[in-house]
């Protein structure tokens, strides 16, 4: 048996496809069968030096240190069994590649839940293989064999989507059906779980509105439906189309500033500076037609307006659908009233109310609510009485109907009619179906013992969710208890709280009008300031104390978390700036770097930067951290963020903590190299070093070590010492236990061996943190190191490859796996360095000629190594020599003339 692969592992998993139906069919025959299958598999395994961990009786799952091991595995074994052979079974396979723990001879991680869904959506015959395996198989494909691209897919329960290969070759089918059960990745639509019930008119007509008008508008009162419907029109429109469609919920957007980096977030693209920066997201409307659905944008009214013109302007193909308690007000706009559901007249008949929409919904909600609910002769009056009270409002019927958990359905009509006899004095300038929302909201309110009227009055504060701690720190400020659980369980039992379990984490939220409602009896009851105050420390407190453990073994976990709290954060981030509470405000911000980077905020991060400065220069620790988002800002302004950070180190020398100061030497050092100052650059580093060794910080150790090898490699001939730095620098990674630091060790141990003209090393350790890259969602760098891995492939002459993997790179920044406009566009000029050598030498001369200018006219105060100038340069003279004056210059006017996102399309076309 081979040795348990470790660390990025290779996994084979098989099925036999329609083996239920061969062992119900014949079962002597289906044994003898799988016998030989078994025997096989064992054998084409254990001469592939593969690991089997696990079998489920039509299959199995192996392990392989190698993918080319995997590969020549799964082919042999379909062979073994293609038509004519002594077992004729048809064999789905699956071939993936990513970081996987090794346990007591099991492997778990994402990976293995990803190559599961990669084979469940094959066919028997076919072997596919992910993107990732194909990334780091390279050119070692076996002779004969070839890959076909099946594009990128979005699988259920995958985070992230995924690229598909098919294997093709002798003995091996080709012609294949569709991919089963694919998730169109192109789609961000929420996912329903309900039946719409009364809206096929109003759809049909919203659709035909779509296709006639670029702007369509939803309108109507909280709780009328405008969501439901405008979800529904977007999977119609999908469908018939094929269009990608994204779907923007503004809800929890409390700034207007935030509005674009919403929309750019949704799409995959972030915006630039500031509010203005529609470029990213005007990019990808240009080439393409699609629908955004941007909901609940009445609090953003004006704002929503402003991106909306600026959009329809600068694409002609994009088309949106707005929610909203109000017109746009724009021209073109068609506005549609979504009214409530037909409710029964007076008097109406038992056997009639079913023809009416609002009794249609209320009793097949009830159904959920109190199994075995039907309408009938004796209940038919009291449900009727409901639906007419309600005015055939969705919400307030869907809220109505959960009460049949508690009350009989006369209950509810009589008390339902009460309250509303109470609300029948409100104001005339109020919308009759906002009173009418409100009534049925205030008689939910009123079912509510006081202790649970307080609790989900100062639920209100949370934004986009919360967990049961925050809970408590917000309500009274303690721990957990069996009492607070019993009263949210009572709120979630009444559904007026609902609940979600995102990967293992309990989550509660409001829906939108009860948290607005809450919001105002939160407001009328005294207690907002409290509870406000309570929510922004909370949250400042969570970020406290998960900055420490973003470089760590817990950083993932972390970074999910505050992910999942981004609204709430950014609630708390409003309260300590308003609030003028500076020290905190600075320290949350400074605290979140590693989020706003990894994440792709670095231009909402700039925003807070700005708002939390302004409150106080007293010099402090919490000032540094702030300072310290200066490394997020764009290298135009080297000079005055190179000052900045100056500025974040000094403070740090006297204000402590030591690990905040490494951090922030080793963030400068970085800084200060990119615009090739790297003499100060190494003199940083150096300092982090002796002072995160000194202080037993491994990430910190490893960052600086890694800084310091790379610099020493790039910028000296240094090499043994640079050496023995990258050397340092992956073992205190390693012991670190972050990948995010790994990948950093990986990255600078491959600049060394690259120095010393070891480039198969290089090439092994660039695998390596790609596949890091590859496994994280949020790594900040997605496709740097494709570029780096092209470098290694030119320099060893492999043109092929190298534009392989440029074009692997060009494929994910177009995609915007990651958007943020600096790491982007910092991407975009290393690729047109990189592809202008290698058209250069490939002899595609005028060409790499525009390339290299371009790059040469765009990088700014960014600069490269004096090696790798000497090589632009030589591209460039040996260019010149061949093509002539008048050719040449040509070429390079053209690539003078560009912009980076014409420069980064050019030639790939």
């Amino acid at each position: 048996m081979a040795d348990l692969p470790s660390g990025t592992v290779t996994f084979l998993f098989t099925d036999i496809e329609g083996s239920t139906r061969l062992w119900d069919e014949s079962p002597g025959a289906m044994g003898a069968m799988l016998r030989r299958h078994d025997s096989m598999l064992a054998a084409r395994i254990e001469e592939h030096a593969g690991y089997m961990f696990a079998s489920t009786g039509d299959g199995v799952a192996v392990a392989f240190g190698r993918v080319e091991h995997a590969l020549a595995a799964a082919v042999a074994i379909q062979r073994d069994m293609a038509p004519g052979s002594d077992v004729e079974l048809r064999i789905r396979m699956a071939i993936h590649t990513g970081e996987a723990e090794e346990r007591s001879g099991n492997y778990f991680g994402p990976v293995v839940n990803e190559t599961a869904r990669l084979l469940g959506c094959g066919h028997g015959g076919q072997i596919l293989v992910s993107g990732i395996s194909r990334e780091i198989l390279g050119n070692r494909t076996p002779d004969g064999l070839g890959l076909d691209d099946l594009g990128e897919h979005r699988f259920r329960d995958v985070g992230r989507p995924l690229r598909v290969f098919q294997v093709t070759g002798p003995g091996i089918a080709r012609d294949f059906a569709p991919l089963r059960g694919i998730e169109p990745g192109r789609s961000v639509l929420p996912v329903v779980l309900t039946r719409l019930i009364g809206r096929e008119q109003e759809l049909g007509d919203v659709g035909k509105e779509i296709r006639g008008h670029r702007l369509v508008t939803l309108i109507g009162a909280g709780g009328c439906g405008k969501t439901r419907l405008a979800i529904e029109a977007a999977l119609q429109h999908e469908a018939d189309t094929f269009d990608p469609v994204w779907f923007v919920e503004l809800a929890p957007v409390s700034e207007p500033e935030l509005v674009v980096p919403t929309l750019g977030r949704v799409m995959g693209a972030t915006s630039g500076q500031g509010r203005d920066d529609l470029e990213p997201v005007v990019s990808i409307l240009r080439t393409r037609s699609g629908l955004v659905v941007l909901d609940n944008c009445e609090h953003l009214i004006a704002e929503v307006a402003r991106v909306v013109a600026a959009l329809l302007r600068e694409s002609s193909a994009v088309r949106i659908l707005a929610t909203s308690r109000e017109p746009l007000g724009l021209q073109g706009e068609v506005v549609r009233q979504v009214a409530p559901l037909r409710v029964p007249p007076e008097h109406a008949a038992a056997t009639d109310l079913l023809a009416f929409d609002a009794v249609r919904l209320f009793e097949e909600r009830a159904a959920e609510s109190r199994p075995g609910f039907a309408i009938t002769a004796s209940n038919a009056v009291a449900v009727a009485r409901i639906c007419r009270r309600l005015d055939g409002i969705p919400l307030g019927l869907e809220l109505a109907a959960a009460r049949l958990r508690v009350l009989p359905v006369e209950e509810i009509a009589r008390r339902l009619e009460d309250s509303l006899a109470v609300l029948g004095t409100a104001g005339r300038d109020i919308v009759p179906h906002h009173r009418t929302l409100e009534a049925t909201l205030d008689w939910s309110f009123d079912l509510l013992t006081p202790t649970e009227r307080e609790l989900l009055a100062h639920l209100a504060v949370f934004a986009g969710g919360w967990t049961l701690e925050a809970m408590e720190a917000v309500w009274s400020g303690d721990t957990a208890s069996a009492d607070s659980l019993d009263l949210l369980a009572s709120l979630v039992e009444k559904s007026l709280v609902s609940l979600s379990d995102d990967e293992g984490r309990t989550r509660y939220r409001l829906l939108e009008p009860i948290r607005q409602y809450a919001g105002h009896k939160l407001a009328g009851g005294g207690a907002e300031a409290t509870a406000r105050e309570r929510h922004a420390r909370y949250y400042a407190q969570v970020v406290e104390r998960a900055f420490p453990g973003m470089w760590g073994p817990e950083e993932a976990d972390l970074l999910d978390a505050l992910e999942l709290d981004v609204d709430n954060v950014r609630e708390a981030l409003t309260w300590h700036v308003e609030n003028g509470v500076h020290s905190e405000a600075q320290a949350m911000a400074g605290g979140l770097v590693p989020f706003w980077s990894r994440t792709h905020r670095a231009n909402e991060a700039i925003i807070w930067q700005q708002r939390t400065l302004a409150l106080s220069d007293r010099p402090s620790s919490s000032r540094a951290r702030a300072l310290v988002l200066s490394t997020l800002h764009h290298l135009e302004d080297a000079e005055k963020h190179h000052r900045m950070l100056d500025e974040a180190v000094a403070l740090y020398r006297e204000f402590g903590p030591r690990w905040e100061l490494a951090l922030a030497l080793v963030l400068a050092s970085d800084h200060a190299e990119s615009t090739g100052d790297w003499q100060t650059a190494l003199g940083l580093s150096e300092e982090a070093l002796r002072l995160a060794t000194d202080i037993g910080n491994e990430s910190m150790v490893a960052l600086a070590t890694a800084g310091m090898g790379s610099l020493l490699a790039h910028w000296t001939s240094d090499l043994d010492r640079a050496g023995s730095l990258a050397e340092q620098a992956v073992q205190a990674a390693r012991r670190s236990g972050s990948q995010q630091v790994l990948y950093f060790a990986l990255n600078g141990a491959a600049d060394l061996e690259e120095a010393r003209g070891a480039l198969d090393a290089a090439e092994a350790l660039l695998i390596d943190a790609y596949a890091i890259e590859h496994q994280a969602r949020r790594t900040g760098a997605t496709g740097l190191a494709l570029a780096r891995l092209a470098e290694i492939a030119m320099a060893q002459n492999h043109l092929d490859r190298a534009l392989s993997h440029l074009r692997e790179q060009h494929r994910q920044i177009e995609s915007l796996d990651y958007g943020d406009m600096r790491a982007r566009g910092q991407a975009q000029r290393d690729q047109l360095r990189v592809r202008g050598e290698v058209e250069v030498r490939r002899g595609n001369l005028a060409r790499g000629v525009t390339l290299l200018s371009a790059y040469l006219a765009l990088r700014g105060v960014t600069r490269v190594e004096e090696a790798r100038q000497q090589r632009v340069d030589g591209a460039l003279a040996s260019a010149r020599t061949a093509l002539g004056e008048e050719a040449y210059s040509a070429a390079w006017e053209h690539g003078q003339r560009l912009n980076l996102l014409d420069a980064a399309r050019f030639g790939w076309e």
